[in-house]
């Protein structure tokens, strides 16, 4: 018997849009009509659900029958956990609360034989298909998916580590618990977490963490320039995107865009146009003698910064002309990827 086909990891690792559902119900019964509705993926919460893992077992052989691929949140990042979800045939796990590149390690090894793990041998299990899967054991990584929640403000610096640890598949950001990490439990849509939100996570364009793992994995000699000081100098732009231009931004954008026009606060708007305009007029200075943010190659410091200036151009304010920034953001969109990504509209 062959292993099975994990189908989310293979749509995920292909690009492919996938479309889900959490289930807290605690139902197969409720799982089994579910399964048949069309969507790609069920998640089966057993963190904030009275799920337990003889009740995930019967769920997940209710969705068996149709080709909705089915996830388990665990209750927390633990080997023993772990491995019983593995057993009875889980292949896609989200776990919570993974704060370091260190716990994200362990997550993965909690999934994985010896000698690239800790997961406990055992023959007979619903993974196997009690036996009858041939070499499992070396091949149960191949299906396997791993999901790691980050969800608090000092693993979101840390992000860039995280998705660097191999065997981590994704990453969720957990915004009711990182609201409370940063003060504002109960809230999930606060004006000063929901940026940290976009910057480091939700928008992917705009993580500079995402950017540079991208970057070292696939864009050696390109985006991550072979130049040291090239190298370097790209990185500097980037922190600037995250540090300077999208908090100046910040007073503009949400109130323009986020708030209805009678809750708007003009001061803070004005005060934002005046902090983000200082900005760009240091960046036009700086693109007066190169096509480039870090010089005459486009790198890894031009797409966050690109994220930042489009955002701006598309605020409804009137701007200080800049010629440098304008014939740069022209060679931006002349690039394939910019058709569709930063052309999509402003939310």
């Amino acid at each position: 018997m062959e292993l099975p086909h994990n189908a989310f990891k293979h749509a995920i690792r292909e690009g492919r849009q996938q479309i889900g559902l959490w289930s807290s119900l605690s139902s197969n019964y409720t799982v089994e009509l579910i399964a048949g509705a069309g969507f790609d993926w069920i998640l089966l919460d057993t963190e904030h659900s009275p799920n337990d893992l003889e009740s995930v077992l019967t769920q997940a052989q209710a969705a068996a029958a149709y080709p909705t691929s089915t996830i388990a949140r665990v209750p927390w990042n633990d080997m023993v956990t772990i491995k019983r979800f593995l057993d009875i045939g889980i292949q896609t796990l989200l776990i919570p609360y993974v704060c370091t590149v260190q716990e994200a390690k362990d997550a993965v090894a909690y999934t994985r034989y010896p000698p690239a793990g800790v997961r406990g041998v055992a023959g007979s299990t619903r993974a196997t298909r009690f036996g009858r899967v041939a070499d499992y054991a070396r091949r149960a990584h191949e299906e396997l998916c791993v999901l790691v929640q980050v969800e608090t403000r000092d693993a979101l610096d840390q992000l860039e580590g995280i998705c660097a640890v191999d065997g981590v598949d994704g990453v969720f950001i957990g915004p009711a618990d990182l609201h409370a990490s940063m003060g504002y439990t109960g809230e999930t849509s606060h004006p000063k977490v929901v940026p940290v939100i976009e910057d480091d996570g939700f928008v992917l364009w705009e993580s500079n963490a995402i950017v540079r793992y991208l970057s070292r994995v696939h864009g050696a000699g390109t985006l991550w320039p072979d130049d040291a000081r090239q190298n370097a100098d790209a990185d500097r732009w980037m922190d600037w995107q995250t540090t300077a231009a999208m908090p100046a931004m910040f007073g503009a954008f949400w109130n323009l865009i986020r708030l209805e026009p009678d809750k708007r606060s003009q001061a803070a708007i004005d005060e934002s146009a005046a902090k983000t305009e200082a900005l760009m007029a240091i960046l036009d200075d700086r693109l007066a003698d190169r096509p480039y943010v870090a010089g005459a190659g486009y790198t890894m410091g031009d797409i966050p910064i690109a994220c930042a200036v489009h955002r701006w151009l598309g605020l409804p304010l009137k701007r200080i002309a800049r010629p440098h920034v304008e014939a740069w953001m022209a060679r931006i969109a002349a690039r394939p990827a910019y058709d569709g990504v930063l052309t999509l509209p402003i939310v």
